[in-house]
């Protein structure tokens, strides 16, 4: 279901959209809310806003931002620009350019910050090595 916006498409059962612009919800349960560029992919998974942010996991979820990317299970970004949530429950608080790659894991912020293991959380700051 679309509601609203312009060049949006809702492709799956129960999939809906709501303003913004050549967004997509393209699996079952999944939405996107008044963003640019916006799409999940994951069932039950949903992009808030933002622009170019992707929601690709089962219940993954983007909130706004940039080219934010949550592709696990359950996995999160809030905000901020080029962070990824990659593995099953993880989440990226915010920042430039963040991962959080293991299970679990969590960056909170910062700039190319990297949570990499199973349970490992990360706080704000520069990449490790700067």
């Amino acid at each position: 279901m679309v509601l609203g916006g312009w060049n949006n498409a809702a492709s799956s059962t129960y999939a809906v959209v709501t303003a913004g612009a050549w967004n997509e919800a393209a699996a079952r349960y999944s939405s996107v809310s008044g963003a640019l560029f916006g799409t999940a992919t994951g069932e039950g998974a949903s992009v808030a806003g933002g622009s170019n942010n992707s929601a690709q996991g089962p219940t993954a979820a983007v909130a706004g931002g940039h080219l934010n990317v949550a592709v696990g299970e359950s996995s999160a970004v809030c905000g901020g620009d080029g962070n990824q949530a990659n593995a099953d429950f993880a989440s990226v608080g915010g920042g430039l350019g963040n991962k959080a790659d293991g299970e679990w894991s969590s960056v909170s912020g910062g700039y190319a910050r990297t949570a990499a293991g199973t349970k490992n959380g990360v706080g704000g700051g520069l990449s490790q090595g700067d």
